[in-house]
């Protein structure tokens, strides 16, 4: 019986500076990526629309988060990549060009660490222009279908193809019960402590939420998730004002 040559499944040796993208130093660091875009899309809508003063520790972990996707896009172009015909490509021109031509502009802008300008510049420290800078690092998120160790996962057996979409399709639906519930607390915020009385009164979702205006950060967002699972089910919604009407027509 032949036996087979273990080095046939060696990875192949590239160029010095060249990352393969399936070694095990890319895989491990996209697997990393998933960890931090996890993180961003929990607490970019939370810092928006929930918290208006962030502590010195989070502030100084935002920065880490921001340094780390600046070297994730340092490393897209050591990063070489297979053609349409299962070729590795190393050449640096063609690494770069493929990534000029893509994604880098997303990557770029979602980069930039909006905190550090803030800090640096005491007198651009507009709390809502600095909360609405961070919306895009929502861009991050599109990071996420081009990490290859997920992909990899639906071909090599590790999780059959339908498992993985879906989890996928879970991820999205909380996500979008994440944003609906942290800008539904944003708008109700705004509104002026309601008697006990009249809320009684009132139908809608939109005065659920009064009573825990003022308290703590987790008894606010069950109650907005909750207020945001109603609303996409349809039920009990009946928007008022303007914004909300423009916020449920959304």
């Amino acid at each position: 019986v032949q036996q087979l040559n273990p080095d046939r499944f060696k990875l192949p040796p590239l160029p010095p500076g060249t990352l393969h993208p399936e070694g095990n130093f890319r895989t491990t660091w996209d697997l990393s990526m998933i960890v931090l875009l996890g993180y961003v899309a929990t607490s970019v809508p939370l810092v928006i629309f929930f918290i208006s003063d962030q502590g010195n520790g989070h502030v100084a972990f935002d920065l880490l988060v921001d340094a780390l996707f600046i070297v994730d896009i340092c490393l897209n172009f050591r990063t070489a990549f297979f053609d349409m015909h299962g070729k590795i490509i190393t050449s640096r021109r063609q690494i770069f060009r493929r990534y000029l031509r893509s994604w880098l502009l997303p990557d770029v802008v979602s980069s930039i660490p909006v905190q550090l300008i803030f800090l640096l510049e005491p007198s651009t420290s507009n709390l809502i222009a600095l909360k609405l800078c961070r919306l895009i690092k929502v861009l991050r998120l599109s990071r996420i279908t081009r990490i290859r160790a997920l992909r990899d996962m639906q071909y090599n057996g590790t999780m059959h193809p339908s498992m993985v979409k879906l989890i996928g399709y879970f991820l999205a639906y909380f996500l979008v019960l994440h944003f609906v519930a942290c800008m539904y607390h944003s708008i109700v915020e705004g509104y002026d402590l309601i008697p006990d009385s009249e809320c009684e009164l009132r139908a809608g979702i939109w005065f659920m939420c009064q009573r825990t205006k003022d308290a703590p950060l987790h008894k606010a967002y069950a109650a907005a998730f909750y207020a945001a699972v109603l609303m996409l089910l349809g039920n009990d919604s009946v928007p008022q004002k303007q914004t909300e009407q423009c916020f449920a027509l959304l």
